[in-house]
């Protein structure tokens, strides 16, 4: 078997950063310590919002996504795997900054809904504005006919004040958010979706276990693609 190197380009945010790792170690099918990958993870929670800056509002995310990827480049891993949905934005600048394969998370997510859940012909999608503005996963769905019903703007006010707020899931309220995000789900479900799309990674960590509801985690579908091209 072998073992490609992985790096994490991390820190957006910390938490779901660490949630990937968890995951990556969880399913790689070890027996014994020297059986796991070898993951080098770049923390870097300088990276300015990537909302703020989809919606021109802040500063370029770039910069520090590529001392980042130099410092990855520096430790020779294989592959690179971003935890966070908004900064696919940036996609073809980022994978343009090195010859290192950036895994898409958006693409690798749409690729799992289309192989794995059938008979989808709408999805509810849960994410920042940024996400939503910069119609990431409305693009990619549309591409194999699956439609995407997002917030209206006051439900996405509502979304974005759980996830920034001072008690949103950015601070680490992530249990105590879990409610008003499944009421939301439940809500979007009513209008139509079949599925629900956890497409910001806090909110995949509030939500991502619920059962009663089915819940597309893209976290946990990238680290399933991560160990199976470190492993293959």
């Amino acid at each position: 078997m072998l073992n490609r190197e992985v790096g994490i380009l991390g820190g957006m945010g910390p938490e779901s950063t660490a949630y990937l790792f968890s995951k990556i170690i969880e399913i790689t099918p070890a027996r014994r310590d020297q059986d796991h990958l070898r993951v080098i993870i770049d923390n870097n929670p300088k990276i300015p919002d990537r909302t703020e800056a989809i919606l021109g509002r802040g500063p370029s995310p770039l910069p520090e996504l590529e001392e980042s990827i130099r410092n990855l480049e520096k430790c020779k891993v294989d592959v690179v795997a971003i935890p966070c949905n908004s900064i696919h934005h940036f996609y073809e600048q980022i994978q343009g900054m090195t010859n290192i394969p950036v895994i898409h998370l958006i693409e690798e997510c749409v690729n799992y809904v289309k192989e794995n859940i059938q008979n989808v012909q709408r999805v509810g999608l849960l994410a920042t504005t940024g996400t939503i503005i910069g119609e990431l996963y409305q693009k990619h769905f549309s591409e194999i006919g699956i439609g995407v019903l997002i917030p209206d703007q006051e439900t996405q006010r509502e979304i974005m004040d759980i996830i920034y707020g001072e008690r949103g899931l950015k601070a680490g309220y992530i249990q105590a958010n879990k409610a008003d995000l499944l009421e939301i789900a439940r809500g979007m479900i009513d209008s139509g979706a079949q599925v629900i799309i956890a497409g910001c990674t806090e909110i995949e960590l509030a939500i991502g276990d619920e059962k009663n509801i089915t819940i597309i985690n893209p976290l946990q579908i990238l680290a399933s693609v991560v160990v199976e091209r470190a492993t293959s």
